[in-house]
């Protein structure tokens, strides 16, 4: 069998299995009302939480920013691509979060992968919740150090898993979780995380993907969600610019000799060209909506509470969601592509999630809500959804 047959093979197994993936077309920017493989629909798949993604302003910062600094930076950070604009969005995003500094990625996949490779060293450990991001996995597994995953949010586990790794004389030790969980939305519990790490003096690394533009009272992230104040020593943040913040690219909060670690040794910002201009003047000015038009993020939440009722009253558990990602566990892929395809008929885009993504038998349908989302789009979606079996 020639190697392209395998890979068919492989394909043909994973479509027999209800797990095969394919691409879909999206016509027009990432708002609730859309055209999706030339089927008019409305779409609760997306992560542009506040609907910046095509607000005016932040639109015509990157047209501007096209028009000032080009389309592309042309070259990695290091050499020639670092332009005016990603010093201010660095600065703005060490401001937005109460960081020291902060260092800016052309993906959020690379901020994770460059951070984790980092961090621990050859001669450290890290030790990840069971659920976090894959790229958080993925940078581990770069540094060369012990990796250990414990069971979600199981803070008693980790704190043994903390004493056996400093009793073994690990060189550094890290612990990585995600704030928001993004396919359970559950929040991850920052103070104990804290108070362990500092303890065991390890470093705390928190995946804000999800949280920043969403948790706290003006949309910080975690720290502001606990309302925590001061910067924890122990502590750097990841986090992208591409949910909330509706464009795309990475960074990292934290200390300064994290930062300046991280531009020296960062792989994943070394030999990668330096995020668009356009990218980073709309993250820029994102922040600065973010701080002067509260009214998205309270839309946010409005919607997402009653959104929440209203599976709650038809008998779908969204738990243990805190947050605008409402999981509707169903069971089995087939399962949840067959309710995925019944929504898709009456208009209404919510993508199943399926294996090795989740468990084989909670499998979902992933509600992600925003700002932009009317009455009209969750009603309708309701009422095709209909009550739980």
């Amino acid at each position: 069998m020639s190697w392209l047959d395998q890979l068919q093979t492989g394909l043909d197994q994973a479509a027999a299995e209800g797990l095969q993936r394919r691409l879909r077309t999206l016509e027009g920017p990432s708002r609730p009302d859309g055209v999706l493989d030339g089927k008019p629909l409305t779409q609760f798949a997306s992560n542009n939480y506040l609907g910046l993604a095509s607000h005016p302003r932040v639109v015509a910062a990157a047209q501007a920013a096209a028009a000032r600094w080009g389309a592309g930076s042309g070259a990695s950070p290091l050499i020639a691509g670092h332009q005016a604009v990603h010093r201010q969005l660095e600065e703005a995003l060490a401001s937005h979060k109460g960081a020291e500094a902060a260092l800016v990625y052309a993906a959020g996949s690379l901020a994770n992968l460059g951070c984790l490779s980092v961090l621990p060293g050859e001669d450290g450990q890290v030790l990840l919740d069971k659920l976090v991001h894959a790229t958080l996995y993925d940078g581990a597994r770069l540094s060369g150090a012990a990796i250990t995953r414990f069971p979600h949010q199981d803070l008693g586990r980790l704190k043994a898993l903390l004493g056996q790794a400093r009793a073994a004389g690990a060189h550094r030790v890290v612990v990585a979780v995600d704030a928001v969980y993004s396919m359970d939305g559950d929040i991850a519990p920052l103070p104990q995380l804290l108070a362990l790490a500092a303890a065991h003096d390890a470093i705390l690394v928190v995946d804000e993907a999800h949280s920043t533009g969403v948790l706290g009272a003006h949309g910080r992230g975690l720290l502001e969600h606990f309302g925590i104040l001061g910067w924890p020593e122990c502590l750097v943040l990841t986090g992208t610019l591409s949910k909330a913040l509706g464009s795309q690219g990475g960074f990292v909060a934290g200390p300064r000799a994290v930062i300046d670690t991280l531009v020296n040794r960062s792989r994943s910002y070394i030999y990668a060209t330096a995020l668009a201009a356009p990218a980073a003047a709309a993250a820029l000015e994102s922040l600065a909506v973010i701080e002067q038009e509260p009214q998205h993020l309270a839309r946010l939440w409005a919607n997402t509470r009653a959104v929440a009722a209203g599976l709650a009253a038809l008998g779908w558990s969204t738990a243990p969601s805190q947050t605008p990602i409402l999981p509707v566990t169903v069971g089995p892929a087939a399962q949840a592509l067959a309710l995925q395809q019944r929504l898709l008929d009456a208009g209404y885009f919510v993508p199943a999630i399926r294996p090795p993504t989740v468990p084989a038998n909670a499998c979902r349908l992933r509600l992600s809500l925003t700002a932009e989302h009317q009455s009209r789009h969750w009603e309708g979606l309701l009422k095709a959804l209909g009550a739980k079996p």
